[in-house]
C-alpha cells in the first residue's frame, strides 16, 4: 500500500508518502504528517524536524520540515 495513512492518496501535489513509520509500516507525506504532529501537545519540534508519534502504532517518529509550505 502505497498512500498515505493519514489523506488515503498515493500524490499530493506531486509528492509521495515517504516517511514510513518503522513499526507498522504505514507511510505520511511530509506535509501531513508535520499537520498531524503539530497538532500534539507530546510533539516537539528542534530546528527543522518535528518528533511525535504514530497516529496509528504511536511509535516514535519524526518528520523534516525544510521545504514544507508552512
Amino acid at each position: 500500500d502505497f498512500d498515505c495513512a493519514i489523506c488515503y492518496l498515493e500524490r499530493l501535489g506531486g509528492e509521495l508518502p515517504e516517511i514510513v513509520c518503522e513499526k507498522c509500516l504505514k507511510r505520511f507525506h511530509r506535509s501531513c504528517l508535520y499537520d498531524w504532529l503539530r497538532t500534539r501537545r507530546d510533539s516537539e519540534q528542534s530546528y527543522q524536524i518535528i518528533f511525535g508519534n504514530c497516529p496509528f502504532c504511536s511509535h516514535e517518529i519524526q518528520c523534516n520540515i525544510s521545504n514544507i509550505n508552512i
